[in-house]
């Protein structure tokens, strides 16, 4: 269902004719085109936008009747970062009686009017859109306009029209979980953020504001403790800004910001795109070819990886990165002294940069040159002590030489940089097994765990065995109850880890609990069906719970397994309680 919302349908879906809009004021003309105002200045942008620039002024002042210029000139003006300018034009043009508009035209004025602050302009071509548009962003732009004037109905219903246009645009379910909150509707709420199918801070922020207000303490703190693991944005897709931003942006700056955007917002093609356009218009910009170079190397194509971050140290400025960019790349196609050489050229320039005596000390690890990485990786660290690549780099080499200097900095770096899972498990390793010290390590690699939005499987699975681990020493010292909540927590970490399964089971058999030994005995029995010492604990518990031929039953099923000099003692159990019991 198209929404109208007050506006008369027009008689074309394709062509449109604006004659409501007031001209604008008058404006100075540049070079005799009329109706174009002039831009402050051009010093930040290259001289390929003020040929281009000229090329439309010309062309628009030989044939002033005709507006193909201008609307040029305005695209031009809106990718620039020039809205005023930009929106004055769009009015000239959509004003004009005598001309006919497409409706990626007329979006693209209302998407330059919503980011200048002309709300109302931009609402009012946004409603003559909603009439015949099926390009879902108008109706998620106009849903966003209505709710910013707290026209809740009138959102809603832009939302859900751009959700039936396009399921996938899951901004569009933000925006009605933002007007169910409105309404103090925290159910319908939270089914349209889960509808949204986005993880960013923002959502879980709102997540945590309904929690509260539904008094559910628990997740509102899982929620919060999200906000700050997630990405702290995302773009909708919008084809027809991207477009406009890939054939008239001149400004290098704002296309690598936009390919970050992009990139977060998972649209990795996008975000090529808008480095290509930057390489474009600035083939010599510095951090252009640095993110260029990047890109290729991450895809594999070292060849033009190599030439991208050359290009970018023979810069004058070029920074330590372009030269770290570039000893990777040598590095993995094995040219170990050409990477060095561009370590080394980069430290002439840049001999205080701790990114680059980094890299010179991860480069001589790949050598197995470690004291010259200590050496390269402590003048980092005297550089820079607050630098965490340093500190990461410095302790890891430290402590895997035993010393306890390297211990005391990766305890200050996970502090800081908890999410790091190699440091992690490289620490609680060195805790467990160097030092005996068990529960420092299950509390680091907690704290670890639950840095991550989504904990590797790694991780997960060393925390939980450590926590196994820790379970048997309590047993053994006649903890059982702590032995249970340590269970407890490794299966709710790696309900997959069977022997923790197992272990558990056996402890709730033996203390009676019959309801909850079963269970897990026989959820370990599904994991791990050839092993005779399962089918030797379940029938146990059967035993226990005094259901005799159950028990018989599933220790003959054991006895059917193929023996071997390693569990020949089970077999003999088994065989022993199936004379005793069987009936």
């Amino acid at each position: 269902m198209l929404i109208a919302i007050g506006c008369a349908l027009l008689a074309s879906a394709i062509v449109f004719r604006f004659s409501y809009l007031d001209a604008p004021p008058g404006t100075s003309a540049k070079q005799g085109v009329p109706g174009v105002p002039e831009i402050s200045s051009m010093r930040h942008l290259p001289s390929s936008f003020d040929r281009r620039l000229s090329e439309l002024y010309e062309t628009a002042r030989r044939d002033q009747e005709s507006p193909p210029a201008k609307r040029e000139i305005a695209y031009l003006y809106h990718a620039n970062g020039y809205l005023s300018e930009a929106c004055q034009i769009y009015n000239l043009v959509m004003g004009d009686p005598t001309s006919t508009m497409d409706q990626q035209f007329a979006y693209r004025a209302a998407v330059a009017h919503l980011d200048f602050g002309s709300q109302d302009q931009a609402l009012t071509i946004l409603n003559q859109l909603s009439s015949a548009s099926d390009y879902a962003p108008v109706f998620l732009k106009l849903g966003d306009a209505f709710l910013k004037r707290e026209e809740i109905e009138l959102a809603k219903d832009a939302y859900l029209e751009c959700l039936r246009l396009n399921p996938a645009l899951g901004h569009a379910a933000l925006g009605l979980a933002r007007c169910h909150m409105r309404e103090k509707r925290w159910s319908s709420a939270l089914e349209a953020l889960d509808r949204s199918q986005l993880s960013f801070s923002t959502i879980h922020s709102l997540r945590a504001e309904i929690y509260r207000e539904l008094d559910e303490i628990e997740k509102m703190e899982d929620a919060q403790h999200r906000v700050y693991l997630e990405k702290e944005f995302s773009e909708p897709s919008d084809p027809w800004m991207a477009t406009l931003y890939l054939e008239y942006c001149y400004d290098s700056y704002q296309l690598l910001v936009a390919s970050e955007i992009a990139r977060e917002s998972g649209q990795a093609g996008l975000a090529a795109q808008y480095i290509d356009r930057a390489k474009t218009v600035a083939p010599e910009n510095p951090k252009v070819l640095i993110e260029s170079g990047s890109l290729l190397y991450a895809a594999g194509d070292l060849g033009d990886a190599l030439k991208a971050f050359r290009t970018a140290t023979d810069q004058a400025e070029a920074p330590p990165a372009a030269f770290v960019g570039l000893s990777k790349v040598l590095a993995a196609s094995d040219d170990f002294k050409s990477s060095l050489g561009a370590l080394q050229r980069g430290l002439e320039t840049h001999p205080r940069s701790p990114e680059i005596h980094n890299a010179l000390g991860e480069l001589y690890l790949t050598e197995k040159e470690h004291g010259k990485a200590l050496k390269a990786f402590e003048q980092a660290f005297a550089i820079n002590p607050n630098d965490l690549a340093s500190v990461r780099n410095l302790g890891t080499l430290r402590l895997a030489k035993g010393d306890q200097q390297g211990l005391d900095l990766l305890r200050d770096y996970l502090l800081r940089q908890p999410d790091d899972t190699d440091v992690a498990l490289f620490v609680a390793h060195h805790l467990i097994e160097s030092r005996g010290e068990p529960a420092a390590a299950i509390a680091l690699l907690e704290k670890s765990y639950h840095a991550h939005r989504d904990p590797p499987q790694r991780l997960g699975n060393f925390y939980a065995s450590a926590l196994q681990n820790l379970a048997n020493d309590q047993v053994r010292n006649r903890q059982v109850e702590a032995a249970i909540g340590s269970l407890e927590r490794s299966l709710k970490i790696w309900p997959q880890n069977a022997q923790a399964m197992a272990n558990l089971g056996m402890i709730h058999a033996q203390l009676g609990n019959k309801s909850k030994a079963l269970p897990l005995l026989q959820g370990y029995i599904n994991l791990r069906p050839d092993d005779a010492t399962g089918w030797l604990n379940l029938g146990k518990a059967y035993l226990i719970s005094d259901r005799i031929d159950e028990a018989v039953a599933t220790w003959e099923t054991g006895l059917a397994l193929p023996r071997s000099t390693s569990n020949s003692s089970t077999f003999s159990e088994l065989e022993m309680l199936v004379r005793r019991f069987k009936q």
